[in-house]
């Protein structure tokens, strides 16, 4: 083999290649099979949406699978700051690094490596989800209320506290 050809070789090793379209898929499938755990007995709908698989629970998304694998999770904008200071956190940003704002924060799959890791993340969510329930229930009555009514049967029917 040449010194040309080694170095192509090399360039191309499945470890020295940036992630593709496939490996970050499997990256993403990977942790949408992990939400969904995490997830299991809720009342969740997956949806595809910012690139990734969004996961709404009663209606309102509480997190999305990115296709690089990375969480992006819906906060409380009144804890962006705190929850930026967590190990693997940063503000999330759209397409060229357009920030989403603070109700959202993107977690590296690095992060994201144990149950627990994830489970603060998927929590996080849905606590958010709970304390912007009522300001949508402002701007939309109807909506939300069928939403609550729902959710709260299924939820009881369960056996499960309603969020």
């Amino acid at each position: 083999m040449s010194p040309h050809d080694t170095a192509r070789a090399a360039s191309t090793s499945p470890d020295r290649r940036p992630p593709g379209p496939a490996r970050q898929d499997a990256h993403r499938d990977d942790l949408v099979q992990r939400v969904r755990a995490v997830l299991a007995g809720r009342d969740v709908r997956e949806v595809q949406m910012f690139g990734g698989v969004s996961f709404m629970v009663d209606g309102t998304m509480a997190v999305a699978a990115r296709r690089d694998g990375d969480l992006l999770v819906r906060i409380d904008p009144a804890r962006h700051d705190q929850l930026r200071q967590v190990p693997g956190a940063r503000g999330a940003t759209m397409g060229t690094g357009r920030s989403m704002g603070p109700g959202w924060i993107s977690v590296e799959r690095s992060h994201l490596g144990t149950g627990d890791e994830l489970s603060f993340w998927t929590r996080t969510a849905l606590e958010c989800r709970r304390r912007v329930m009522p300001q949508a229930a402002r701007s939309h009555p109807r909506k939300v209320a069928e939403i609550v009514r729902v959710s709260d049967r299924r939820y009881r029917a369960k056996g499960q506290p309603l969020l």
